[in-house]
């Protein structure tokens, strides 16, 4: 079980009980000493890079304090956490290899991110690292609050940014009520300080519960059936043992009834009698249990954690109190105590004669019938039986519990299985509510009207090996979302990035659609409004290094943002309509500039072809029209980066995304799947 949860906390991303998200410094240090808080850590989110080399991986920048880098499984294995007033940084194995540095203290890396729509290039000193854990969503680049600071101050991004949550304060928590009831220990805090979590407003404030502490909070919100499976199950086993422990110590009564008439013939009481019988279960006790014990612990402890060890992502964690141990003792020896008081009265009751004659079967005699066929080792087996009913019928129930017991235990392990024939045509029923699931989700998401969209890559396996023997190949996923609605579309067509797919899905749409550079997005020009994304464009100047004319484009790009970034549709009244006036005031002019900067640098003759230059001012060049059209009204985006974080759903993780490695063979599940997730 606490293997079990602390996976859940490894990809839950930390063991904290829970988390008041995205708080101004004045809610964050008011809320941070109050008494239901038995300690807390801070956590602030500053960017992520998305580009080469962690395209397909999931990292945040940002500063964690001891506490919550604790929680968060970063406990440096090499060297420590950042101090404040430095460039320093820690991080895993992971992001080191992918940035290609050696795990050394002292040594340099520079990272690319995005800060709220911003694109900045930082450069840290490693001050240490911790390895790489599969089983973890997220990777962290830590660095100190004060380096938080003087980014978002030098973007130009004041908290929370147009996201809401960059440079804000979340506070991860650990209770003093433990993980009972976490999520009504989290709403008591923020009442006691005039916040709810219900409604957004002025006093709203989010909270978040660890869903790794899923286990700890059951018995709080047990549905009445399942607390009445859970005692069944448990009396069960009780009514097992008992049975059990009774069934034998009732024979070995039967065994030595004559030895007990004997003893009462000598003047031996009923009560010493039972005596007898509950010294020998106690001395039996005295091996049996501490034997049991001892067996336990090997198993539980030794063999156990051998066999967990060997499972991908499951941490083998194992449990010697001594509290488990008096437990199973006293519950062991309090059983044999109930299960040998029924043997102990029969062997009271028998007077000193009966005992002399005893047989088992109460000495009742019986016709006995002669066989037309001689004896056989079954009629004796059932006769024998017969001598007897009660014991028979207690052994026959103990068995049968036990076997009930094993029963439950294998289909609780490996469920259940169906015929073939009844399994397909379930997984055919299946697949068709999918697949109209899939063509109406389609169908709305061009209702909209202004759609983004864009494409990933992942490898998945195939039947058909490569020339280097690997049954892999370089599959993409395409994504469109309703802007407005919020609606997200995957789709997967073999892995294939021919250009009918997207084209087919988007003929007849006359709405605005945003995307980058690549050329079936170009196409769609001919029939609907096409948006283009100047985060694509910055990043080729940024390619071009520290050419001048390139950061010239850079600043002039990164000053319409800015300009952008002064209002926001819907604060203080500001419309639609607002916005498109503020951006003809400000966008127009900027763009002219820009223009031509753009036309003396491809006439300029030292400009050669494929060079990083050359495809900068061209992709540009080539864009134009669909930037221009960003600025024909006031609530298009200035970039795709809304489509482009759906893409992290499907390059989050390539390990965990295992199903992708079927996705050749279920592709309508697929297209359903990947929505679901977002």
């Amino acid at each position: 079980m606490r293997a079990c949860q602390q996976n859940n906390f490894r990809q839950a991303g930390g063991w904290s009980h829970g988390t008041f998200k995205y708080l101004t410094e004045e809610q964050f240090e008011e809320l941070k000493d109050d008494p239901l808080i038995a300690s807390w850590g801070l956590r602030r989110f500053l960017g992520m890079p998305t580009e080469v080399p962690f395209n397909k991986s999931h990292v945040e920048i940002g500063y964690s304090d001891a506490n919550n880098a604790h929680w968060m499984y970063c406990d440096p294995v090499e060297g420590r956490l950042p101090q404040e007033g430095t460039n320093e940084a820690a991080t895993d194995t992971h992001v080191l290899e992918l940035l290609g540095v050696e795990p050394e203290i002292g040594a340099p890396f520079t990272v690319t991110f995005s800060v709220d729509g911003h694109t900045t290039t930082q450069t840290f000193t490693l001050c240490g690292w911790w390895e790489y854990d599969e089983a973890i969503v997220a990777n962290h680049i830590l660095v100190p609050e004060s380096r938080v600071d003087a980014v978002l101050q030098e973007v130009g991004v004041t908290p929370p940014g147009s996201d809401g949550m960059t440079g804000e304060w979340n506070l991860d928590v650990m209770l003093r009520h433990g993980a009972r009831s976490i999520a009504a220990d989290l709403e008591e805090i923020l009442e006691n300080h005039g916040y709810q979590s219900e409604t957004p407003g002025e006093n709203y404030i989010s909270i978040g519960v660890n869903w790794g502490y899923t286990g700890a909070q059951l018995s709080d919100r047990l549905d009445p059936s399942v607390a009445a499976i859970i005692v069944g199950v448990l009396g069960l086993i009780l009514l097992t043992g008992y049975l059990i422990i009774y069934n034998v110590f009732q024979i070995s009564v039967a065994g030595d009834i004559r030895f007990y008439g004997l003893l009462k013939t000598i003047g031996t009481t009923p009560r010493q009698l039972r005596r007898i019988i509950r010294q020998q279960a106690l001395t039996l006790s005295l091996a049996g249990i501490p034997l049991g014990l001892v067996l336990g612990w090997l198993i539980g402890g030794q063999l156990t954690p051998a066999i967990v060890s060997q499972l991908n992502g499951v941490v083998p964690m194992t449990s010697v109190s001594p509290v488990i141990f008096i437990g199973a003792a006293l519950f062991s020896l309090v059983t044999v105590l109930l299960s040998c008081r029924k043997p102990g009265r029969i062997a009271g009751k028998v007077s000193p004669i009966e005992a002399v004659r005893y047989t088992e079967g109460g000495g009742i005699k019986r016709k006995t019938k002669k066989g037309r066929r001689g004896v056989s080792l079954l009629s004796m087996a059932w006769a024998n039986l017969g001598r007897s009913r009660g014991k028979t019928a207690v052994t026959v129930t103990s068995l049968s519990l036990a076997v009930v017991l094993l029963t439950v235990t294998v289909n609780f392990t490996n469920g259940f299985d169906m015929d073939k024939s009844t399994a397909h045509g379930l997984l055919r029923k299946t697949e068709n509510l999918f697949e109209n699931l899939y063509k109406a989700l389609g169908s709305v998401i061009k209702e909209d009207t202004y759609i983004a969209g864009d494409e990933t890559y992942h490898k998945v396996l195939v039947e058909d090996r490569n020339k280097d023997g690997k049954g892999i190949k370089k599959a993409y996923i395409w994504v469109v979302t309703a802007v407005n609605t919020g609606l997200v579309y995957y789709f997967y067509n073999n892995g294939s990035r021919k250009e009918d797919i997207i084209l087919d899905y988007m003929k007849g749409y006359r709405g605005a659609f945003q995307s980058d550079g690549f050329s079936p997005y170009r196409n769609m020009a001919q029939w609907l409004l096409r948006l283009a994304c100047f985060q694509h464009v910055k990043i080729k100047f940024l390619d071009c290094g520290d050419d001048f004319d390139a950061m010239v484009i850079v600043r002039l790009v990164n000053y319409l943002y800015h300009l952008d970034h002064k209002h926001k549709i819907g604060e203080d009244g500001w419309t639609e309509r607002d916005n498109y006036k503020w951006r003809q005031r400000y966008a127009l002019p900027v763009m002219r500039i820009i223009r031509k900067k753009l036309d003396r640098m491809a006439a300029d003759s030292r400009l050669l072809p494929k060079t990083e230059k050359y495809e900068a001012v061209h992709y540009m060049l080539n864009e134009w029209d669909a930037l221009m059209n960003i600025f024909t009204r006031g609530d298009y985006h200035l970039d795709n980066n809304l489509v482009e974080r759906l893409n992290r759903y499907i390059s989050l993780s390539p390990e965990k995304l295992a199903f992708l490695r079927v996705a050749c063979r279920c592709q309508t599940f697929c297209h359903v799947l990947f929505t679901c997730m977002h």
